[in-house]
């Protein structure tokens, strides 16, 4: 079943779900704050420079905290009108003024997230500026900190400071030894860092009374007690794993006799993201089990699961969890209250290789909602082409022409769909300005050589096509491959011809049978 603000994402589009797997664990953490007065900051409006851009988590944060005051703050300029429960300011995250006048003109918060530039640099000062003021059992969480090993973002697989992550270690090894100061606990997930407050004038929360260890009880998952001081070695932690099973529960006590194996486990909950840029690097055979750390001053919980969610670096479609994800945003998505960004969210995510293809009655909501996005007027393009429905093809390309859209994909569409009613002269001299602007566009070249064979140069057709059959990705080469024979035999290319029917038998064997005799040139 989908939680409330997991179906809040979906419905504006925010990727905090679906391209990440944030929000179900923000529904688990944050629900308990739904009915209150609650002041969330989110750093990062998303959009990028884009005025009109972006917004689309904070109007999940608004929809979920209906008694909240959410505020976004961005280095960009935005002009976003989302009620009167959220403010926007523009600023740097790293500007202290403004963040102290941030603070007091709407807080103290009780969460902050921080989903801005993601430079390590600018993550820490973030946090050493804005943790001190968090509202008493606030919560401050780090989205997106595989980063931390990314070098264009400051990162390193050594994670040299300043560094999110290493900033986090310090404040782990800091609640162990009983240094914590305003710290109460400190989660870890894939790609997010979760710090909590500890409650004024309270007692600090125990590990045996942590939400994950009641959710386990509830829900009948094995929970394996244990000293952390007893792993001596990773193989003690792995036997412990083991008798837990597949979703259990480690409550391991006291001192880690080895810290670094605590800090191993920290860092790998990233594996896939490490994966991405550093291959090479050696990862505790765990890493893909744990999807989770509970960490306090007097011992820590590894929460057991699957942690293989494909990184955004690397996403993957094909994936069993996103193939789910994608089947319940499409589900969700039938609600009428999906908005257009919620519909063109599911779109780009539908747009991955493997991701399966778009139902028409999702792009006639988008198109009744007036919608003019590039992706959607591709999808449709891509739809009308399929059914043949050319002259609404060619009216739909017209549009995006007239809107300034010059995306070489709707150009290759536009000369298609001039071509395919009649119009070839035009279409021939389209696609070869488009040619000489884009001469790599795959898109562009599969539709000027059509273009030319029926209309201008058979033999500039076949060499243009010919160049690139390569580079198509392998399931679209024996479409290519039966242009490429037809073009060969209209120009006596035999070499050609015989060369693509045997590319073409590998790739399907029932496509063609083979003929080794010359190819006679057409007369004249």
């Amino acid at each position: 079943m989908t939680d409330a603000l997991t179906r809040l994402a979906i419905l504006h589009g925010t990727d905090k779900y679906g391209f990440h797997d944030y929000t179900p664990r923000y529904d688990a953490m944050l629900g308990p704050l739904r009915d209150r007065p609650v002041r969330l900051l989110e750093i990062g409006i998303g959009g990028y420079a884009d005025p009109l851009r972006g917004g689309e988590s904070l109007a999940m944060w608004r929809d979920y905290f209906p008694k909240g005051q959410v505020t976004g703050l961005d280095i960009a300029r935005k002009e976003l009108n989302l009620g009167p429960r959220v403010a926007i300011r523009q600023g740097s995250q790293v500007d202290a003024n403004l963040l102290s006048r941030l603070v007091e003109e709407r807080g103290p918060f009780d969460v902050i997230l921080d989903d801005g530039s993601h430079q390590n640099a600018h993550v820490v000062e973030s946090f050493r500026l804005l943790f001190p003021t968090l509202a008493s059992g606030g919560v401050y969480i780090i989205e997106d900190v595989q980063t931390a090993f990314f070098a264009k973002f400051g990162g390193s697989l050594e994670l040299e400071a300043p560094n999110s992550l290493a900033m986090a270690l310090e404040r782990v090894a800091k609640l162990q030894a009983g240094q914590g100061g305003g710290m109460a606990r400190i989660e870890r997930f894939h790609n997010l860092i979760v710090i909590h407050k500890r409650v004024a004038r309270q007692k600090r929360p125990l590990l045996t009374e942590d939400r994950h260890l009641a959710a386990a009880k509830s829900e009948g998952r094995k929970i394996v007690a244990a000293e952390a001081g007893d792993l001596v070695h990773p193989t003690v932690l792995t036997a412990l794993a083991a008798s837990a099973g597949k979703d259990g529960v480690l409550m391991l006590r006291g001192p880690w006799r080895d810290p670094a194996l605590l800090r191993d486990l920290f860092v790998q909950i990233d594996h896939r993201e490490i994966r991405v840029h550093h291959p090479e690097a050696p990862l505790h055979r765990l890493a893909g089990r744990i999807a989770g750390l509970a960490i306090y001053p007097e011992g820590a919980l590894i929460l057991l699961g699957e942690n293989s969610y494909p990184s955004n670096f690397a996403f993957d479609a094909r994936h069993p969890q996103v193939a789910a994800v994608l089947a319940e945003m499409g589900e969700v998505l039938t609600d009428k209250a999906a908005t257009e960004k919620g519909l063109l969210a599911y779109l780009r995510l539908k747009n991955f290789p493997g991701a399966g293809k778009v139902g028409f009655a999702l792009l006639d909501r988008l198109q009744a909602m007036g919608c003019r996005d590039p992706l959607y007027r591709l999808q449709r393009a891509g739809i009308l082409a399929e059914r043949h429905q050319w002259r609404d093809l060619l009216r739909l390309c017209r549009e995006a022409e007239s809107d300034g859209l010059t995306d070489p994909r709707l150009r290759a569409h536009l000369g298609i769909a001039l071509r395919e009613t009649g119009q070839g002269g035009e279409a021939l001299q389209i696609l070869r300005a488009a040619h000489g602007r884009t001469p790599d566009s795959l898109p562009i070249i599969a539709a000027l050589a059509e273009a030319e064979f029926d209309h201008g140069d058979k033999t500039a057709a076949r060499v243009l096509l010919a160049g690139v059959i390569d580079r198509f990705p392998l399931d679209e080469q024996p479409k290519r491959l039966r242009a490429l024979i037809e073009m060969a035999q209209a120009t006596g290319d035999a070499q050609t011809a015989l060369g693509a029917a045997i590319r073409l038998q590998k790739l399907d064997p029932d496509a063609v049978s083979i003929r080794r005799e010359p190819v006679t040139p057409p007369a004249g």
